[in-house]
C-alpha cells in the first residue's frame, strides 16, 4: 500500500496494490498523482520509430531499467499523415479501433487499461454513424506490471499496435505495427 501525505503530513489518499509485492515505479507514481507524464529522458527506455506509411509510432518507458513486480508507464505517440484518421478503441462492430497489446520474454508483464486521449466525433456522409477518431498526433499511457522475479535478466517487450486508417474517401484495411523495448533488470541496490 502507498500512502500519499498532504503538506501537514496527513494521509491524503491510499494506494492499494493487489500484490503485497507490486509497487509504482517513481515516475509513473509521480504522474498517477499529479496527472502529468515527466516525458522520455535519458533514463527511459525508448524503441525505434514504426511506420505503416499513413501512421508511425513510437514507445518508451518512463524507466531505462525495471525492479521486479514493478509498475512502469508505457507511453505511445502515434503520428498520423494529414488528411487521415485512425478510430479510437470504442467503435461499432465491423470497424478496427485502436489497440495496444503486448507480451513479453520472459513472460510476466501485464498491460493495465490505457489512458486514451480525446477524440473527436467523425461522420461518412451517408452512413448514419458517428465514429470516433484521432488525427495527426496523440498520445496513450498503459501501466505495465512487471511480475517477474528478480534475477530474471531482461525482459524483450513486443508492444503490437492495432488500427484501421481511413480519410474522407477511402478506409484503408485493419494493419498493424510491431514495436519492440529492451529492458534491462536493475542492478541489486
Amino acid at each position: 500500500m502507498t500512502f500519499v501525505l498532504d503538506e501537514s503530513g496527513r494521509v491524503e489518499r491510499k494506494i492499494v496494490e493487489e500484490h503485497y509485492r507490486s509497487r509504482y515505479g517513481g515516475s509513473w507514481l509521480l504522474e498517477e498523482l499529479t496527472g502529468v507524464r515527466a516525458g522520455a529522458t535519458a533514463s527511459s527506455a525508448e524503441a525505434p520509430t514504426a511506420s505503416a506509411g499513413i501512421v508511425s509510432a513510437r514507445a518508451s518507458l518512463d524507466s531505462s531499467h525495471y525492479f521486479a513486480y514493478q509498475r512502469l508507464g508505457l507511453h505511445v505517440e502515434l503520428t498520423i499523415a494529414p488528411g487521415w484518421h485512425i478510430y479510437g478503441p470504442a467503435v461499432p462492430p465491423g470497424y478496427t479501433g485502436l489497440q495496444i497489446d503486448a507480451k513479453s520474454d520472459p513472460l510476466g508483464i501485464t498491460l493495465g487499461t490505457p489512458r486514451w486521449p480525446k477524440t473527436r466525433p467523425f461522420r461518412v456522409e451517408g452512413l448514419g454513424e458517428q465514429f470516433p477518431v484521432y488525427e495527426l498526433m496523440l498520445g496513450v499511457t498503459v501501466p505495465v506490471d512487471f511480475i517477474i522475479n528478480r534475477g530474471s535478466g531482461p525482459v524483450r517487450l513486443d508492444i503490437l499496435l492495432r488500427f484501421q486508417a481511413c480519410s474522407e474517401k477511402e478506409c484503408l484495411a485493419p494493419t498493424s505495427l510491431a514495436l519492440t523495448l529492451i529492458v534491462p533488470e536493475a542492478p541489486v541496490p
